[in-house]
């Protein structure tokens, strides 16, 4: 039958005892404690908010050795055969903590030539700045000649900050894990236009009237290494944008003349004309193209993939 005993009553039992003072220090915690008090009957002492329950008693023998690997060292520690083992690390001033690891469990009583290993166990919230690499996806085009790549969108690598829990194991890195991850930026892959196309001509062009924009625009292109293989390809396009009209306008979009310039007042850079001289017009679009296709074909490729270029 449990019997129970108010707090300020320990002392009583354990006649001031070191067991009492472990008894009365420990009470708050709700920790299970035992007594090595040689002069009171021996018993397994639960001790929880203000009472104190009395179980079936354990029996305590010869002094043994036991063997404690704690904080990087091996230490023999002289206790009482029977008593429960966190009884015997509290005497012998090793402090267990709740994170840390024990080989043999705190209740089990003591018995000679007892080895026991004690990890600490610690853990710590870092935050981190990382960087998630972009990477790359190919996609075939047939409107382009087998083997030609060309970059329809620029790869970005993502850039953000992360919440990282990691433990140590006797003040070595364990493991780390991601509790919170926040994007500043985010990744954005490359995309990458394969073309499949076997046969190598162009576009069909029709006949190029002399001093017609597209008489102009194929005059240009020795200015930027291209050759006549190249003009199928501007003529599809701008034939699509405007039918190479000058004066060609999107009012809803705001572009404008015949590389249809979005908006229109990009071409300034080119000439103030911009408006109705197709010269400036085709010079800029020209030059629009080179920087960022590289080429008609490229041009030609992005448009056909998105409808726009």
């Amino acid at each position: 039958m449990v019997k129970q005993f108010n707090v300020s009553r320990i002392r009583r039992f354990f006649n001031g005892t070191t067991a009492a003072v472990t008894v009365v220090t420990m009470v708050s915690a709700g920790i299970g404690v035992a007594t090595a008090s040689s002069n009171v009957s021996e018993e397994y002492h639960q001790v929880n908010a203000s009472v104190v329950s009395v179980v079936p008693s354990y029996k305590t023998g010869a002094t043994v050795t036991i063997s404690v690997i704690v904080d990087g060292k091996t230490k023999k520690v002289k206790t009482k055969e029977g008593l429960p083992l966190t009884i015997a690390l509290a005497d012998a001033g090793i402090n267990v903590s709740s994170q840390d690891e024990v080989s043999v469990p705190l209740g089990q009583l003591v018995k000679a030539d007892m080895r026991v290993k004690v990890v600490r166990v610690r853990t710590k919230t870092l935050v981190e700045e990382f960087v998630d690499k972009h990477g790359t996806v190919t996609e075939k085009n047939n409107s382009m000649s087998k083997g030609e790549r060309v970059v329809a969108t620029k790869g970005k690598d993502g850039k953000g900050t992360r919440n990282v829990t990691v433990t140590y194991r006797d003040g070595k890195e364990t493991s780390r894990v991601v509790a919170l991850e926040v994007f500043s930026q985010p990744r954005v892959d490359e995309k990458v236009l394969l073309g499949t196309r076997t046969a190598s001509s162009a576009p069909a062009s029709s006949p190029v009237s002399a001093g017609s924009a597209r008489a102009i625009a194929k005059s240009m292109f020795p200015a930027y290494g291209w050759g006549d293989d190249q003009f199928g390809y501007v003529d599809a396009l701008w034939n699509r944008e405007s039918h190479w009209n000058p004066n060609a306008h999107n009012a809803s979009s705001g572009a404008h003349g015949i590389p249809q310039a979005m908006p229109g007042s990009k071409m300034a850079s080119a000439g103030a004309d911009w408006r109705t001289n197709p010269v400036t017009q085709i010079k800029w679009g020209l030059n629009y193209i080179k920087s960022r296709y590289g080429s008609p074909r490229g041009a030609w490729a992005h448009s056909q993939s998105y409808g726009w270029y």
